[in-house]
């Protein structure tokens, strides 16, 4: 695909069952000074009752009143194809830095992205697809890609795990089909972060032959800790993924302000 409405796709960034992620050049009748925009092009999976329920979620995304949500400048629809324009990032995402990050960046961004979850979930939304490639790196780093199954179709929990946010990244009470909320959203922030920051998945024996095996797998198992955590990260990720939800962090911003406080004390320790 070289083009979808009046959006001259120059580079593809990333590839999911339901559709692709490019670089785009920015048209002129969004008003946008930005050169180049981030455009997600997914297969239409609803009717037109559907994409207005869309719209009007992610303008209710577009409406934070806050640094850390990437910002949204579109969305549409051509042929049998939903779009979304938004902010793109010369940083890359956690998961592919354009640069290497030192490991106070990464606890700085994903501090940054905890308070982009709690921004979300002031006006009553949670993002549901947190992951380490959803964490933009930027100045403050920013949350992008709120996911599109859970706002078209937020009763297909299974189907959702498949097809965009990897399981690992999903609370057990999600999986299990329980409303999505902040606990969730401090679930999938806690997963990231040990991600990231070792390089491994809290769930390292995951099976993949089918999504049941991973469904009973994650329901049946313990959450295991990298070595390669230092103490202060590991207390903030076994909160995070405390399996009573109740016990978590009660909101993403105290998440975030633990996260940012043991970036600030390697800081000083003067840890690379």
């Amino acid at each position: 695909m070289e083009k979808i409405a009046d959006y001259q796709l120059l580079l593809q960034l990333g590839e999911e069952s339901l559709g692709r992620t490019y670089k785009a050049e920015t048209p002129s009748r969004l008003g946008v000074a930005a050169q180049y925009l981030t455009i997600k092009i997914r297969k239409r999976l609803v009717n037109d009752e559907g994409f207005s329920k869309l719209c009007l979620h992610l303008a209710t995304a577009n409406s934070v009143q806050g640094p850390h949500v990437a910002q949204i400048y579109d969305v549409g629809q051509e042929g049998d194809y939903i779009y979304v324009a938004s902010e793109f990032f010369d940083g890359g995402s956690l998961e592919k830095p354009a640069l290497p990050l030192s490991r106070v960046d990464v606890l700085s961004a994903v501090s940054a992205a905890a308070q982009g979850a709690h921004e979300l979930h002031e006006v009553g939304l949670t993002h549901c697809a947190i992951t380490p490639g959803n964490i933009m790196v930027s100045e403050p780093a920013k949350v992008t890609d709120i996911s599109f199954l859970n706002i078209l179709s937020p009763g297909q929990i299974l189907a959702g795990a498949q097809d965009t946010t990897p399981i690992e990244f999903q609370s057990p009470e999600r999986i299990q089909g329980q409303p999505t909320s902040r606990s969730s959203d401090i679930w999938a922030l806690g997963t990231t972060l040990h991600k990231v920051l070792t390089g491994h998945s809290i769930f390292p024996d995951l099976p993949d032959e089918t999504l049941l095996s991973s469904v009973r797998h994650i329901l049946n198992t313990k959450p295991i800790m990298s070595d390669a955590l230092r103490n202060g990260e590991r207390r903030i990720i076994e909160r995070a993924l405390d399996p009573d939800p109740s016990e978590r962090f009660e909101t993403a911003a105290q998440m975030s302000e633990a996260i940012a406080a043991e970036a600030k004390r390697q800081e000083e320790a003067g840890v690379e």
